[in-house]
């Protein structure tokens, strides 16, 4: 007996391959570990134990938050995501002030972050504060503040 398989065309071909390259991409970004390393800044408060991790054009993992004043939440960029971002208060990527934010995503120049730096953002007063990042307007985190 002889199998037979249907032809394959050209686009169908193409098709498979760019999925099969999109998923390798999702791997290599998702995978990365946050380790602690790079320059940090910032931050005198206790650590809640809460990570944001940048991916290449996402943020990785949770990206909403619930601290209390004085808490802090460690902002990673793992070595692996391959390029700087561009942290500020708003959404969108677009900069939008939120008074009491920590200072270094505050104001509309932000937080220039590259692969394999850790920050320390401390918050000190109540509310809810949405974090974006400039160069990638899907990254959109969320941290309420009691």
């Amino acid at each position: 007996m002889r199998l037979r398989f249907a032809p394959v065309t050209v686009p169908a071909l193409f098709a498979t391959l760019l999925l099969a390259a999109v998923l390798v991409l999702a791997a290599c970004g998702g995978a990365a570990s946050a380790g602690p390393s790079g320059g940090g800044s910032g931050g005198a408060g206790p650590a809640s134990g809460q990570t944001l991790t940048a991916g290449v054009s996402t943020f990785v993992g949770p990206t909403t938050f619930s601290i209390h004043a004085g808490q802090s939440i460690t902002l990673v960029d793992p070595s692996a995501s391959g390029g700087i971002h561009n942290i500020v208060t708003g959404t969108g990527g677009l900069f939008s002030p939120e008074t009491g934010a920590p200072t270094q995503i505050a104001a509309a120049s932000g937080l220039d972050i590259q692969p394999g730096s850790t920050v320390v953002l401390t918050f000190t007063q109540p509310g809810t504060y949405h974090i974006t990042c400039t160069i990638h307007p899907p990254m959109q985190a969320t941290v309420t503040v009691s």
